[in-house]
């Protein structure tokens, strides 16, 4: 169980990196959370002084976040293709969530040699 919540502290560890990348504030982030803008600071910094319980709070708050930013991006972009057949949206629309997917799988390969990396460093 102590390995669990290293490798989930080792992926908070970049709490400010996805808070960021979410276009988050540290208040934003606070109030998905339901903890104060200063608590959100502190995790940032001493992120292992985090409970398991709010570790993974966390990280399901950027889960959701990311995805619900998405489908933002895609709804979006799917808009200005209204002047096409329908044929044509569904198509455009596809391609778009495809992009996105490789895009994602991108960034969870590179998070996962992160992970190893780190794993491997715990080991040491």
């Amino acid at each position: 169980m102590k390995l669990f919540f290293k490798i989930l502290c080792m992926r908070v560890l970049r709490i400010k990196e996805w808070r960021k990348k979410l276009r988050l504030t540290q208040e934003e982030l606070g109030k998905k959370v339901d903890f104060s803008e200063r608590t959100i600071r502190n995790w940032e910094k001493e992120p292992e002084k985090m409970s398991k319980k709010n570790a993974a709070i966390l990280l399901n708050i950027f889960q959701e976040e990311e995805m619900r930013q998405l489908s933002e991006e895609v709804i979006n972009e799917s808009k200005e293709v209204q002047n096409f057949d329908f044929y044509k949206k569904e198509v455009i629309y596809l391609k778009k969530i495809l992009k996105l997917v490789e895009e994602s799988n991108e960034v969870l390969k590179i998070e996962n040699e992160k992970l190893k990396e780190e794993i491997k460093q715990l080991k040491s």
